[in-house]
């Protein structure tokens, strides 16, 4: 693909998202602490499309490496914290407190979240996640794969919390909380 096209789509998803913004300010069903939730993530999901679409642009333009591995670090710390902004929208506190699976699924998530903090700090003085040549081709490490099980395990407990959700909250959602979590793998997976 190319950049133009990658920036267009980019383009629309952040007009999706800022969609998503001005009609979170007209709900009436959530609280305004459900509500703040919904924000972050949105926040964030903007910030990593930014991201992902500064990388490819500054790559392209071969700008300074420091610069690439600034921004392409900043990505991949953000994306695990994605699973654990999702899973807080639709837990809140009081529930996990009574739950214990639901506990132990959020440790699981908080858990990979740090297991990549320490990775991705790991291939900030090496190149085991990814490194950028001299000519400014981005490649891939050998603990890339690392970084795809934490994206993994992350979704599935997410993804595992959300069909015990259902099954206690609504047991309708199911299907659709089954396929949210399987494009959202089959995406980890083709990146």
């Amino acid at each position: 693909m190319d950049i133009t096209n990658y920036c267009i789509l980019a383009g629309i998803s952040l007009l999706f998202l800022a969609g998503c913004l001005a009609h979170l300010s007209e709900n009436d069903l959530f609280s305004d602490k459900r509500i703040g939730k919904f924000r972050r993530l949105i926040y964030f999901l903007m910030f990593e499309t930014c991201a992902d679409c500064a990388f490819v642009l500054l790559l392209a333009h071969e700008a300074p490496v420091a610069v690439l591995y600034i921004v392409k670090e900043a990505e991949l710390v953000v994306n695990p914290v994605l699973a654990f902004l999702v899973f807080d929208v639709f837990y809140d506190k009081r529930s996990l407190r009574r739950d214990r699976t639901m506990l132990r699924l959020r440790k699981v998530i908080i858990a990979t979240i740090v297991a990549n903090a320490v990775l991705q700090s790991l291939a900030i003085f090496d190149q085991y996640v990814f490194y950028i040549d001299s000519s400014t081709g981005y490649h891939r490490g050998p603990l890339v794969y690392a970084y795809i099980v934490l994206l993994l395990i992350g979704v599935a407990a997410l993804g595992y919390g959300m069909v015990v959700f259902s099954g206690k909250a609504q047991s309708t959602m199911r299907i659709t909380l089954i396929s949210f979590m399987t494009l959202l793998v089959v995406s980890i997976v083709l990146r």
